[in-house]
């Protein structure tokens, strides 16, 4: 019996530590952040970079970086052919430290309005686009910070051309006896493309005719008679897309206990291989006729944000499951860890609230990053320069926190610097008043920040509380103040609905 109980101790004092530690607390991660730390510093060392830079632990190369360039000037920041010259220069300076090989960037539109100018660059190789995901490197430069800010979506494909030993016929004769048990099925729309497979190494990418036929879309290597890959198609006439996901209240009197539902995800992007749409405000979108393979929606509200789960700066979150019913297409976000549908939810109704009092889409933010999961011990913050807001870890399921970042990034992007950042306290005040406001005034309810009416905390924008607080202003000072706080409501209204 003791001989038991020692294994038992033993045993424990083994899997407890490994359940417990924190990846972030690991030799592993310690070392790959030594590794990035010195890589950051040699890319500012070699390329004149001036700001800041996240890494993906993944791929061990810069996910995202914001800031400026020593030898790039820019000098008019809304003419869309001086733009791409810069653009143009910051690819030159980037490409020895992405994924990307020399040539295989092509450059789309440049895009411009009242908040700065941007650029998707295009992985291609060879001439051949990727699907299945990655392949893109997307700059932007802000006129509010007249800063430079560059996602790094590129994958790692090598430039040696790869022979075409299989010819479309001999491709959909082998998919027709391997996968059709010898039927005569035509494919829909066939290409040729790079697509991801899996493999024991994690996932490599291969050059592959993508054959979409009734029931399977199959990919066959272009080189050798390999069926790489067969995935089930969701086959449809005019289908419905509805996308949901698992979102907590945004209204509540206790922060630990907040009652989850199931509620539509508006404007989100929803994509097949001939489809790009966004869904419509409440989550709904029909795609064309066709077969349907890969149907991705993605937590991206058009070009105004998207969300991102720390340390992955990268990718924006995709749908956990999709279901089908009848005509009906179901693409769902399930409730996790980082909560991240519940920060595109409550992102979207607000922004949708502030579209309203801003009618100018051109006033709106432009591709900003909603980071969950960030390694906060609590709250939020937004990066003005690297256009980002950071939602820690445990305040996800906090509509309050999301609102009023998105909030602030929006009084930026009507009002520029008018009261961001100008060291005068009174303007200062009125930035983080609007930005407890707003989220107040979407939810309508003066119970939409802290909550629990004993909590000395808590904001009351009905009751509209005056009292004077501490010297040192804070936020919840801020709004406190009399004359500055929530009081200002005709301020609010001028400002925003120009009255």
């Amino acid at each position: 019996m003791k001989r038991y109980f020692h294994c038992i101790f033993f045993l424990s004092l083994m899997v407890v530590p490994l359940m417990g530690i924190p990846y972030e607390q690991t030799e592993e991660y310690t070392q790959k952040q030594a590794i990035l730390n010195e890589r950051a510093v040699r890319f500012k060392a070699e390329t004149g970079f001036e700001g800041d830079i996240s890494y993906n632990l993944q791929s061990m190369q810069f996910s995202t970086i914001s800031g400026s360039f020593k030898e790039i000037e820019v000098t008019a920041p809304q003419d869309t052919v001086i733009m791409r010259s810069v653009f143009d220069q910051v690819v030159s300076k980037v490409m020895p430290y992405i994924s990307a090989r020399e040539g295989q960037l092509k450059s789309g539109k440049v895009n411009s309005n009242m908040n700065g100018s941007g650029i998707i660059y295009w992985q291609k190789v060879n001439g051949y686009s990727i699907e299945g995901g990655g392949g893109s490197l997307r700059i932007h430069y802000s006129l509010a910070t007249s800063q430079l800010s560059v996602n790094n979506g590129t994958v790692d494909i090598s430039s040696d051309p790869i022979s075409i030993n299989l010819s479309l016929e001999q491709a959909i004769s082998l998919v027709q006896e391997k996968v059709f048990d010898g039927a005569e099925v035509k494919p829909t729309n066939p290409r040729i493309a790079y697509v991801p497979i899996d493999n024991d190494d994690g996932q490599a990418y291969y050059l592959c005719y993508v054959l979409v036929n009734q029931g399977y879309t199959v990919l066959v290597d272009v080189s050798e008679p390999i069926i790489r890959k067969v995935a089930p198609n969701l086959i449809s006439r005019s289908f419905n897309v509805n996308v949901l996901g698992n979102v907590y209240n945004g209204v509540y009197t206790d922060i630990v206990n907040i009652p989850l539902s199931q509620q539509s995800m508006g404007s989100v992007l929803v994509q097949t291989p001939i489809d790009s749409l966004y869904a419509d405000y409440f989550g709904q979108q029909t795609v064309s006729d066709s077969i349907y393979t890969w149907l991705k929606t993605e937590l991206r509200n058009h070009e105004i944000f998207h969300v991102v789960q720390y340390p992955d700066s990268m990718t924006v979150v995709q749908q956990d499951s999709v279901s089908v019913s009848g005509s009906q297409l179901f693409s769902f976000f399930s409730d996790n860890n980082a909560k991240t549908a519940n920060a595109y939810y409550h992102a979207h109704h607000q922004q949708q609230f502030l579209n309203e009092l801003v009618a100018d889409d051109m006033l709106q933010p432009w591709m900003l990053k909603i980071t969950t999961n960030y390694p906060y011990t609590s709250g939020g913050t937004i990066d003005y320069n690297g256009n980002t807001i950071r939602i820690s870890h445990n305040s996800g399921k906090l509509s309050h926190v999301v609102r009023h970042e998105l909030s602030h990034a929006n009084i930026l992007s009507v009002l520029l610097t008018l009261f961001n950042n100008t060291n005068d306290d009174t303007k200062d005040a009125m930035d983080e008043a609007f930005a407890v406001y707003l989220p107040c005034a979407a939810t309508e309810s003066p119970y939409c920040i802290y909550g629990n009416q004993q909590d000395p905390q808590r904001i009351d924008t009905m009751n509209h509380i005056s009292s004077v607080t501490p010297l040192d202003l804070n936020e919840r000072a801020y709004c406190r103040v009399p004359n500055v706080g929530v009081n200002s409501n005709s301020l609010f209204l001028w400002l925003f609905e120009g009255i």
